[in-house]
């Protein structure tokens, strides 16, 4: 048996437009109601982080053994390993007292991996602590701004800096 084809009424969903104030409020209204309808792209497996040379993801990219994502925040200099498929390895983190000296300890943490190359990683959710300071690629997600809306984030720390859809690389601080 075969439906018949009937065109959808355009009029069907149309708001009646009183004022530009209450057609704006019902249009945001109804798009709240059908926005958990769409889908979301949730947190991916491997979080792409854009090099961007002279900026606060200027140390990061590949050697030998896998990628690298290097910083230095506060009193700490470090440099996160991971494997060549984004998995987390582990962290050598150094306090250093004089922050003057911060650049120096992370150059010299950075020496001693074979093969570097600064350019674009991609990696995956990781927690460490150290000193009472969190360090990590942790998953924020969740209604943040307290509007009733999702948003799918993840922060790295202690950088402060957030990746979000569309999972671009680029961050927000």
């Amino acid at each position: 048996m075969t439906r018949p084809f009937h065109p959808p009424d355009p009029n069907r969903d149309r708001l009646p437009e009183t004022s530009l104030t209450s057609s704006v409020s019902a249009r945001d209204s109804r798009a709240a109601k059908l926005a958990r309808y769409v889908d979301r792209v949730p947190v991916p497996r491997l979080i792409p982080i854009a090099h961007e040379p002279d900026y606060r993801t200027d140390r990061i990219g590949s050697y030998d053994d896998g990628l690298f994502l290097a910083s230095a925040w506060d009193h700490h200099a470090y440099v996160h390993l991971f494997d060549h498929d984004g998995a987390y390895r582990r962290s050598t983190i150094r306090r250093v007292e004089d922050r003057s000296a911060l650049d120096e300890t992370l150059d010299g943490l950075l020496a001693g991996l074979p093969g570097k190359s600064y350019g674009d990683i991609a990696v995956q959710l990781f927690q460490t602590h150290q000193d009472g300071v969190i360090f990590g690629l942790i998953d924020e997600s969740g209604d943040r701004a307290r509007d009733g809306r999702h948003v799918d984030w993840v922060e790295l720390y202690p950088d402060r800096l957030g990746f979000h859809e569309p999972w671009d690389g680029l961050y927000d601080t």
